[in-house]
């Protein structure tokens, strides 16, 4: 007896109906499959756009901003705590070339000031720091030990009203010696040749001060304000030659 032949596999694919979005099954057909509703995505305008590109372009900058305030609070902790620690920081101090002038002293022996060049302020005047003597770095006027004039200025009196070791030039006298230390440490002594109260106008015009030479290296010491000397006032100047 023969086998009757097989009835061929027949391999079924159940399919989902897929409907229109938001489709519900009709009551009159309660057999039918449901179907899966597809998400509506609805256009977004140009106008919605660029509302939230500004938005994001909002946001990075607060976070840009957060972040700077972030490091510079960070900093200034950092400075106000190292400041703490450590003390008062001292200010920078400039090194001198060998050849700058950087101190004179009245007398050979006596007290050093420190000593460096300036220019006129937005007054037209020279003035000089406190406790300090400068050289007068214009006016043709050459650096103190150069062979020329050279300009030195300084106050006699504190902000207190105390006199100043620069108030010292005012008892120089014919022969006393102005010493001048430069950077490497040499020192240069000049001679006195005349001290005394001059007015403003004679000072202006005085040829030992501004005259032009190149004879002899020499110093005009000048006060930076008037001083009285009895009943006379005026400002001191006392010129000192390379003897």
């Amino acid at each position: 007896m023969s086998a009757l032949p097989q009835a061929p596999l027949v391999e079924e694919t159940l399919t989902e109906p897929v409907g229109r979005p938001g489709w519900a099954p009709d009551p009159s057909h309660p057999d039918e499959a449901p179907v899966r509703t597809a998400p509506v995505r609805r256009p977004v305008s140009a106008r919605q756009r660029a509302v939230y590109r500004r938005r994001r372009i909002v946001a990075a900058a607060l976070l840009l901003l957060l972040i700077a305030l972030v490091v510079v609070g960070v900093r200034g902790l950092t400075a106000l705590v190292s400041s703490l620690v450590s003390g008062p920081t001292a200010a920078p101090v400039h090194e001198a070339a060998p050849d700058d002038p950087v101190q004179v002293a009245m007398r050979a022996g006596g007290s050093g000031l420190p000593l460096s060049p300036v220019g006129v302020d937005g007054r037209g005047v020279v003035d000089p720091p406190e406790g300090e003597a400068v050289w007068y770095a214009g006016g043709d006027r050459v650096r103190p030990g150069a062979l020329g004039t050279a300009v030195i200025v300084g106050d006699v009196a504190a902000g207190d009203g105390t006199p100043t070791s620069f108030a010292e030039v005012t008892s120089l006298t014919e022969g006393d010696r102005v010493v001048v230390t430069f950077g490497d440490g040499v020192t240069l002594e000049l001679d006195v040749v005349s001290a005394s109260l001059v007015d403003r106008r004679q000072l202006e015009s005085s040829d030992l001060v501004w005259g032009d030479q190149a004879d002899t290296r020499r110093i005009a010491l000048v006060t930076s304000e008037e001083v009285t000397d009895g009943d006379d006032r005026g400002t001191f100047l006392a010129v000192a030659e390379l003897g």
